[in-house]
């Protein structure tokens, strides 16, 4: 029986003697051939394969001739998980993938043949995935196998209601549109519908023909697509494969140029644990780099550096798990809260902390701290950093400033500044908002993951700041970011950004072109392919036309009740000050439920038909505007009042006098306008009550009023107040001993100033006593203990604008 040779992915094949026979008894420096020992497509086919062995010695030498087919390797480059809507009846059958995800061959000398199981036309099951399996092979025998799901969908149904469809609005003029109004979704899976209604409410300004928009839904998650869960940071290597930190599901998450989604490390559990893949733990994993060789540092909350090999081998590269900041080698070392990381082309890494420092690590785990303690360095959590070729060191932190590190140690802001904000700009004039991931370009540009505004930021050499104007042209994909944090560049020049609340990872052009690599917004640890629709379900939309009519049937607006105003007095003229009110009427056998009075055009008063105002000028226009209670009546406006107001006499009084007990005053009102009399009152203390300028006399403090009539009975009546001031006798002696007489510093007097402040000094100027008003005499006590006999100094003010009263006190014992 001939030996099956196949041929690799690129047509070719190394034979060794292994690959054809079996050799027993071949000494230690013994030697095998084998002629041909290189196959490709030109070999395809029977061949014969001559294995020499010979153990050095005369008659050890065996040659055999071996008979092989040589055959290809079909290749599947395009083949996915796939979803396909089902029929109203939620029927579908499988369609034929044998031509959609046709293979080729490297080898143009075979002939291909592929099958597919189920077969084609197999009916399906509504929302059960069908993994179905293509087999390709060639003429000689080579085969190639792929593997995917099939997973039908209901899409919804409306069945339009009969038409025609009459909407009538309520006597307020409204209607909310209802789904039974227009239509009947239906899913036939009785999966959960979403319905909307477009215009949702209708108004008078919808009267007549109209056309209301019916859209249903039962779109939802695919149980089947890639889901995240809570990623933070991802890098790609040479050949565009997409690492991710995945923080929750404490993994490293593997995205294949082919858009494979697989679990690199870790996922089996949190913890710690070195290992090969899923044998490998990590705890919430924060950052994520990549040397040229393909290996992948990772920091978690471990308080570790892991390393990574290209075949998923993680060991811990230094850290030892404490919560500290100790330099040294390996893992004799400790980090403190590390957040992000990144390499330089020596090799190094460099690595963020929660206690605002920065450290590396060389490729032999030599860990130094390279930066002073935030006291110094200004460093505030800083989390993201990378490295340019001159060795700089960019950094985020959480003063919102973008801060740069030189090779000497130098920290400077390059953009933004201490405190958040969105605003473009060069240098300081920037603002940013908790930005996190960063990363550069070769061109010296850096772009910034703006967490808070959720925004990717560009950073020219020069300094200015600019914000990336994102946008898709997949109308099933969202350009608006929430919450991004990691951000890296692939091969093209395409920045991969982790965007952290939608729980995916997108890819962004330079201009801006956002796609969804992977994930759907569902938090989980779904691995799939990238292919797979990130939704099932579908959407459907029908317009509907109706005919809108108000509550009395009528498809346009009619003329409400117009309303007649009258006024008292009748001819709406009053003196300055004086109200006029307003009464609107109505037709006898009508009704009206809204009344809006109107002053100069400007809404007043109340929903009533009566106004009244004294505050009207002079040819203010007043005017009612009345609605009834049937719905889309056009409002009606009453013929207006002009109203007329006669100016008023002017009397000001500048100030209000103070005088002494038996001093007199003349009284100067400030008079203006039209003025035939006056009039004084009480007419206590007055030389005159009808005289402009009497002369006041009171024995006590009175107010006056002065009421000017003008020629056509308009009046002003203005108060004043004449303060009397009496005198203010003050003892100049106590004696506080306790005897129950003259124990207090009593001044009757100033019952008379409620407001009056009284303050008393020693001799060194100290206050020993203060009060508002004087309702508690003083005691002769400091802090509740007996001042020494002596003489005491006081202010009292009256606070009536005369002069404060000063003097001494003496205490006796």
């Amino acid at each position: 029986m001939a030996v099956r040779l196949q041929l690799d992915e690129t047509g070719h094949k190394t034979i060794t003697s292994t690959d054809v026979a079996d050799i027993s008894g071949l000494a230690v420096n013994g030697t095998v051939t084998v002629n041909p020992s290189q196959l490709d497509c030109s070999s395809l086919g029977p061949q014969t394969i001559t294995v020499t062995a010979s153990n050095g010695t005369p008659g050890t030498t065996q040659t055999k001739a071996i008979p092989v087919i040589v055959v290809s390797t079909p290749i599947f480059s395009n083949y996915h998980d796939v979803t396909i809507p089902a029929d109203n009846s939620c029927n579908t059958v499988l369609p034929d993938y044998t031509v959609m995800f046709a293979p080729h061959d490297i080898c143009t000398n075979v002939t291909l043949s592929i099958k597919q199981e189920p077969v084609a036309g197999t009916a399906l099951t509504v929302n059960q995935p069908t993994t179905i399996t293509l087999t390709a092979g060639d003429q000689f025998g080579g085969t190639t196998a792929v593997f995917f799901s099939v997973t039908p969908y209901a899409v919804p149904v409306i069945f339009p209601k009969p038409r025609p469809i009459t909407l009538k609005l309520s006597e307020s003029g409204s209607y909310e549109v209802q789904v039974a109004d227009l239509g009947q979704p239906f899913v036939c899976d009785g999966s959960t519908l979403t319905n909307t209604i477009s215009p949702p409410n209708l108004s008078c300004a919808n009267l007549g023909n109209q056309t209301i928009t019916l859209t249903s839904s039962n779109l939802r998650p695919n149980p089947q697509a890639v889901t995240f869960s809570v990623p933070s940071d991802a890098v790609t290597d040479a050949a565009g494969n997409i690492y991710v930190a995945d923080s929750y599901s404490c993994s490293i998450r593997k995205i294949a140029s082919n858009g494979a989604v697989t679990t690199f490390a870790g996922g089996s559990g949190c913890g710690y644990a070195d290992g090969n893949g899923a044998i490998a733990k990590f705890k919430v994993v924060n950052g994520i780099t990549i040397d040229p060789a393909g290996n992948l540092y990772v920091i978690d909350e471990n308080d570790r550096v892991r390393k990574i090999t290209p075949d998923g081998t993680v060991t811990t590269l230094a850290g030892d798990g404490q919560n500290k900041t100790v330099d040294g080698l390996g893992t004799a070392t400790s980090f403190k809260d590390p957040k992000g990381i990144t390499i330089d082309g020596a090799g190094s890494l460099y690595i963020t902390q929660g206690d605002y420092l920065i450290r590396k690590v060389t490729p032999g785990g030599m860990v130094t701290t390279i930066t002073s303690p935030s006291s110094v360095s200004k460093l505030n959590n800083p989390i993201g950093i990378t490295t340019d070729p001159l060795g700089n060191l960019y950094i985020t932190d959480y003063t919102s400033a973008i801060k740069k590190i030189a090779p000497d140690g130098t920290i400077t802001i390059i953009a933004g500044h201490d405190g958040s904000g969105f605003t473009d700009g060069t240098g300081a004039a920037a603002s940013f908002n908790q930005p996190k991931g960063i990363i550069g370009d070769s061109q010296g540009n850096l772009y910034v993951t703006d967490s808070k505004n959720n925004a990717i930021r560009k950073i020219d050499p020069s300094g200015k700041v600019t914000t990336l104007q994102l946008y898709t042209t997949n109308p099933g994909d969202k350009a608006t970011l929430n919450n991004p944090i990691g951000i890296k560049l692939d091969p093209f020049g395409n920045l991969i950004v982790v965007d952290t609340d939608n729980e995916r990872i997108v890819r962004i052009t330079p201009a801006g072109q956002l796609t969804t690599i992977a994930g759907n917004g569902i938090v989980g640890n779904n691995n799939g392919n990238t292919n797979t629709p990130a939704m099932l379900g579908g959407t459907v939309s029908i317009n509907v036309p109706v005919t809108v009519v108000s509550s009395i049937n009528s498809t346009s607006p009619q003329d409400g009740i117009t309303p007649t105003i009258s006024s008292l007095p009748a001819d709406a003229t009053v003196c300055a000050g004086n109200a006029i009110n307003f009464t609107a009427s109505i037709p006898a056998g009508t009704t009206v439920n809204s009344y809006q009075w109107q002053v100069n055009g400007v809404n007043a008063g109340f929903n009533q038909p009566t106004f009244s105002s004294s505050t009207l000028q002079n040819d203010d226009v007043v005017t009612c505007i009345t609605a009834n209670n049937v719905s889309c009546t056009v409002p009606q406006t009453s013929q207006p009042i002009q109203v007329h107001i006669n100016p008023a006499p002017g009397v000001v009084f500048n100030q209000n006098p103070t005088i002494k007990l038996g001093e007199s005053v003349t009284l100067v009102p400030q008079l203006s306008g039209d003025i035939v009399s006056l009039n004084w009152s009480p007419a206590f203390g007055l030389s005159s009550t009808s005289t402009p300028y009497p002369l006041a006399n009171p024995g006590v403090t009175t107010t006056y009023y002065l009421t000017a009539t003008s020629s056509i009975g308009c009046q002003t009546t203005v108060p004043v107040t004449v303060t009397v001031i009496t005198p203010i006798h003050v003892p100049n002696t106590f004696t506080p001993n306790g005897d129950g007489f003259n124990d207090v510093w009593k001044i009757d007097d100033l019952v008379n100033y409620p407001n009056c402040t009284v303050n008393i000094f020693n001799r060194y100027g100290q206050a020993l006593f203060h009060t508002n008003g004087y309702g508690t005499p003083w005691d002769g006590t400091y802090h509740g203990d007996k001042v020494p006999p002596g003489t005491y100094y006081y202010i009292i003010d009256l606070k009536n604008g005369s002069k404060p009263l000063a003097g001494w006190v003496a205490i006796i014992r």
